[in-house]
C-alpha cells in the first residue's frame, strides 16, 4: 500500500476491503486515500494510525475520505504538506484524531475537515503537536463536523503541544464541539 505512493504526491489509493494492521501506516508523500466506505484499524496499544512523512513534489496535499480510522495515539499525523479530511470518522483509544506537525503558511487556506466526526480518546480532536513549533502562520478550517474530547478532566476539542504557538482554527457552518470534562 505505501509503496504505491509516488514522490509526485499524485497517487490515488482506493480501498476495496477493511484493513487491520499492527503498526503505523507510513506514507512517504502526500496522496489521496479513499476509504471507499471501509475501516482501517491500526495497532490499538501504541503508535499512530496513518503518517504522511512529506509533501509530494506536485501535489502537496493529502486527502483522506469516506471511511473510518481506528487507532491508538495520533490518527492522521501530517508531517509534511496540507490535509483535507472529508466524510471520515476518526477515533483513537488515547490521543488525537488529527495531529498537525506541518507549520508552513502554504496550507492555511487548504487544510480542512468537513462532514466528519473526530472523537479524541484523551486530549483534543485536533492538536498542533510539534514541540516548540510556531503554527501561527497556518491553521485549519472545520465545517459540517463534530469534534469530541472524551477525557474526563481538563479536556478540550482543540489542543496544542506544550511550548507551541497554535494555528488558526476557522469554523464554518454546522460545527459541534463536545467535551466530557
Amino acid at each position: 500500500l505505501t509503496k504505491a505512493v509516488a514522490p509526485s504526491g499524485n497517487s490515488v489509493i482506493t480501498l476495496h476491503e477493511d484493513i487491520n494492521y499492527d503498526g503505523t501506516i507510513v506514507f512517504p508523500y502526500s496522496c489521496t486515500l479513499d476509504f471507499n466506505g471501509h475501516t482501517v484499524v491500526t495497532k490499538q496499544t501504541s503508535g499512530n494510525g496513518i503518517q504522511i512523512s512529506a509533501a509530494g513534489s506536485q501535489n502537496k496535499v493529502t486527502t483522506v475520505k469516506n471511511g473510518t480510522l481506528l487507532h491508538f495515539e495520533i490518527g492522521l499525523r501530517i508531517d509534511g504538506g496540507g490535509i483535507i479530511v472529508e466524510n471520515m470518522t476518526i477515533r483513537p483509544k488515547s490521543g488525537a484524531p488529527l495531529g498537525m506537525y506541518e507549520t508552513s503558511a502554504d496550507y492555511k487556506d487548504i487544510n480542512r475537515v468537513s462532514n466528519s466526526t473526530l472523537s479524541s480518546g484523551l486530549y483534543g480532536a485536533i492538536v498542533f503537536n510539534k514541540k516548540n513549533a510556531d503554527f501561527s502562520e497556518t491553521g485549519i478550517r472545520v465545517e459540517r463536523s463534530v469534534l469530541i474530547s472524551e477525557k474526563a478532566g481538563g479536556s478540550s476539542t482543540i489542543n496544542k503541544q506544550s511550548g507551541t504557538t497554535a494555528g488558526a482554527i476557522t469554523f464554518g457552518t454546522n460545527v459541534e464541539l463536545y467535551t466530557y470534562g
